[in-house]
């Protein structure tokens, strides 16, 4: 018997607002905790985000300097800074 193809991720969110970037970046890692935005005139978060519950890629994007955390248990996850950096 066929199994039911999954059901696409599709997820974009693009926003000024740290609270509602936390809450979008929690969609996608559910661990995700961002700290306090240092200068939020200058904060821009932008989320891309496609595939389905095997396999998702995805472009985040941050402006401004922020702290954070995420903890990935059972995930592989692949970052590659395109400017600024990434503890």
């Amino acid at each position: 018997m066929p199994q039911e193809p999954e059901t696409p991720i599709r997820l974009h969110v693009s926003t000024t607002d740290p609270e509602e970037a936390v809450e979008a970046l929690q969609q996608v890692y559910t661990s995700a905790r961002m700290g306090t935005v240092a200068d939020r005139s200058s904060f821009l978060y932008r989320q891309d985000v496609q595939g389905d519950a095997d396999l998702s890629l995805g472009r985040l994007t941050f402006h401004g300097s922020i702290a954070g955390r995420m903890v990935l248990d059972e995930v592989f996850s692949v970052v590659l800074p395109r400017a600024g950096g990434v503890d």
